[in-house]
């Protein structure tokens, strides 16, 4: 393949990646700690706003290399 021709499709590659990235980061509300509320919410937690924490609940799913931690209401 012509070496512009892989330039453009890495281009594209980059720009889609970036896209996606800004569609989610506009989704959340710009919220700075968007990759850490999907993360927690994808894990089976719930993100405490005020706190700027993940809640995890005894029972539900998370990553293994995650720290749970369990919060007295």
């Amino acid at each position: 393949m012509p070496p512009k021709a892989l330039f453009l499709i890495a281009a594209t590659a980059i720009c889609l990646t970036i896209g996606y990235f800004f569609s989610i980061y506009a989704a959340c509300g710009f919220n700075r700690d968007f990759l850490a509320i999907n993360s927690c919410t994808e894990s089976g937690g719930r993100w405490n706003y005020e706190s700027r924490s993940c809640e995890r609940l005894p029972g539900t799913f998370s990553q293994p290399e995650s720290e749970i931690v369990y919060e007295q209401p």
